[in-house]
């Protein structure tokens, strides 16, 4: 498991959906609040922490070799759940219906980006209510395969320079905003002297 558990100042691949959301959303200006150490974030549940009970079992029945591996590219931070040499591995429990989220797709399209692997596959494993409740052994025939392609055009032309903003924020300390970003991405493109 990754023991360093502060996410102050860094942006993590399962952080994608903030980095594409409105800067100017009260999600995001929460999400920023805890970036920048003004708020803590200790929401927990027995969803969550059943998630990550069973994550490590996941990988195991399927013989993920590699696991909980962690990289640092400036102020990007990426911790994977598991990955082979040719495919990152994204697990992700669910109660009902599983459905590949814009938000999904996009931490695992970063997490490709970081690893330099452009294959990957989200690895949707349904808990019924016992699992809850107890260590259950996995199911293999309960763990879904949804691959998911590498997309390059929404990493460099869309993620990135969202995400260059934000470093800029944290290094200027400025609070992010939409105006902002549209004023900021001038001037870098040289549209604004």
């Amino acid at each position: 498991m990754i023991t360093d558990k502060s996410r102050d100042y860094y942006i993590g691949a399962s952080d994608t959906q903030y980095v594409m959301m409105n800067f100017n959303s009260k999600t995001f200006q929460r999400w920023w609040r805890v970036k920048i150490g003004a708020e803590v974030n200790e929401y927990e549940s027995i969803y969550i922490d059943a998630g990550n009970r069973y994550e490590q079992k996941i990988l195991d029945a399927l013989f993920i070799p590699y696991r909980n591996e962690q990289k640092i590219i400036g102020q990007l931070r990426v911790n994977l759940d598991g990955r082979t040499d040719e495919e990152i591995c994204e697990v992700k429990t669910h109660k009902n219906k599983f459905k590949v989220t814009k938000a999904y797709w996009q931490q695992v399209q970063i997490e490709m980006w970081s690893f330099q692997i452009y294959r990957a596959r989200i690895l949707a494993y349904q808990l019924l209510p016992e699992d809850y409740e107890f260590d259950n052994d996995i199911e293999i025939e309960r763990i879904v395969h949804y691959p998911v392609e590498y997309e390059e055009q929404f990493v460099y032309e869309e993620y990135f320079p969202r995400f260059h903003y934000l470093c800029w924020c944290f290094r200027e300390e400025i609070t992010p905003s939409d105006d902002g970003f549209k004023e900021w991405k001038g001037v870098m493109n040289g549209e604004i002297s």
